[in-house]
């Protein structure tokens, strides 16, 4: 099965259009002001799913399948394809897996479109009675005449995806755990920053934000081109920089060791100040599937 034809060949396509209605004002700083122009996220976010219960995986685990959607500023975004596996006996708790290699991350590839089987390491946390959430994230930057922005780059643009994403995976969970490897894995860490845009009662189901920093640096996010191109990041400290406008979520981040450690400080200070050191934790090698498995149930 491509990932890239998830989307349209399993679903029966009736998009309906919602406000997510699980976001508020969130935190008024200039800081965070500031950061939500930066990266485009001071509009609401809305989400377009659909829902298709007759796609089987195996016996006892249930698929639900459909598309997201993000308003971006200016720019006409593709709704995502994402895929839902609910395990037998489902307790309610959840991963949202975003990987930039997509829906691959949690599907095995060359199957039927309506034999949808989990991968080994979706099919291990299946077992745990975790339920697994994945989506294809945008492989395109937004397109707007004149000097690109930042809030166009493809970075942004993965931000407010990701936001979408999760918007649309809490409603079926009591507690999820969000993991961004990969490439995705700056897009979910810069996504950690705007959680306390969420209601109260739907930011506690977040148990801990688990993201792969992917060595990124100052520098790296000045490359155009690069996945990581953020022009101006580096008036907000980096990538590390942003995360830090949340100092209260619990979070892993690794993948630091080309991290600058001038740079990582910033994201350890901001948790210091905020009297919440432990809940932050640093570590050097990127995130494997091994490693995300261990971290998630480890937690539970």
């Amino acid at each position: 099965m491509s990932p890239h034809h998830v989307g349209s060949v399993i679903l029966t396509v009736v998009l309906v259009l919602m406000q997510s209605g699980i976001v508020c004002g969130g935190d008024d700083s200039a800081e965070m002001k500031a950061a939500r122009t930066f990266l485009g996220t001071d509009v609401r976010w809305t989400r377009i799913f659909t829902f298709d219960d007759d796609v089987q995986a195996e016996v006892g685990t249930k698929v639900k399948s459909g598309k997201v959607i993000s308003r971006v500023l200016g720019a006409k975004f593709v709704p995502m394809p994402y895929l839902l596996f609910e395990p037998a006996n489902y307790n309610g708790s959840g991963v949202l897996w975003i990987d930039g290699r997509g829906l691959s991350q949690i599907c095995e590839s060359g199957r039927a479109s309506d034999d949808v089987k989990p991968g080994p390491a979706a099919g291990m946390l299946l077992e745990r009675q975790f339920a697994v959430i994945a989506v294809e994230l945008p492989s395109t930057p937004a397109f707007r005449a004149g000097q690109l922005q930042a809030a166009d780059s493809l970075l942004a643009v993965r931000v407010r995806a990701i936001l979408a994403a999760i918007a649309t995976a809490l409603p079926h969970v009591y507690q999820v755990d969000i993991v961004g490897t990969g490439d995705a894995g700056p897009a979910v860490l810069l996504a950690s920053a705007f959680l306390n845009d969420l209601k109260p009662e739907q930011r506690k189901k977040i148990r801990y934000v688990i993201a792969d920093l992917q060595g990124a640096t100052v520098g790296t996010t000045s490359i155009e081109g690069n996945p990581i191109f953020l022009p101006g990041a580096s008036e907000f400290g980096g990538i590390p920089g942003i995360a830090a406008l949340n100092g209260t979520q619990k979070m892993i981040v690794s993948g630091t060791m080309s991290t600058p450690a001038a740079e990582l400080q910033v994201l350890e200070k901001a948790y210091e100040v905020a009297g919440n050191a432990q809940l932050l934790k640093l570590i050097e090698e990127s995130l494997s599937d091994e490693l995300v498995l261990d971290l998630v149930i480890a937690k539970e």
